[in-house]
């Protein structure tokens, strides 16, 4: 009751997720005491445990449902005093660096399902395959988090080119800047 009187207390809407959601409060007082903050590694390793225990869900609703779960679980570290404020912006820093990072990694690999792999000439003519990366800004890229901040994403593509196309004759295919 103190737990969810506090959380309640602390972020009005993270009670009442908790209302809609009790077994993120379990999980999320189980870890209260944890010593340390976890690792991108460690939070990869739980969304892969969360995503094949909810995998009725859509990629989209079961990595917004681990996010909101780990939000419960900083907030409340957060608010009995057990994490500090950089801690808890680290906290929730990296958590947004796992999920852009997986959403990317599925996003590309539905891409490529579709139309192919990027790629590209090179300056000596061979076929290269195209990559992508994505630049945080602001507070994302400073690691300084907070619970309300949106992230500022920059998106890079190694070089104009198009894909190999969806089947042996290239249909399909389109430009790497259409594809990222």
């Amino acid at each position: 009751l103190l737990v969810l009187t506090t959380l309640a207390g602390g972020s009005p809407f993270l009670g009442e997720l908790v209302m809609q959601n009790p077994e993120y409060l379990g999980w999320a007082a189980a870890h209260l005491n944890a010593s340390s903050r976890r690792s991108a590694e460690d939070i990869r390793e739980e969304l892969a445990r969360f995503r094949f225990t909810f995998s009725r869900l859509s990629d989209g609703a079961a990595m917004r449902r681990f996010k909101l779960r780990e939000y419960v679980q900083i907030a409340l570290r957060d608010f009995f005093g057990k994490s500090d404020l950089t801690e808890v912006t680290g906290s929730l820093s990296v958590l947004a660096d796992v999920l852009l990072e997986e959403a990317c990694r599925l996003t590309l690999g539905e891409m490529q399902n579709l139309y192919g792999a990027p790629q590209y000439h090179d300056d000596s003519g061979w076929l290269c395959e195209a990559f992508f990366t994505i630049l945080a800004l602001g507070k994302l890229g400073g690691g300084e988090l907070n619970y309300s901040s949106d992230i500022d994403l920059v998106y890079v593509y190694s070089r104009e080119g198009q894909t190999s196309g969806s089947d042996a004759a290239g249909k399909g295919a389109i430009t790497n800047r259409e594809f990222f």
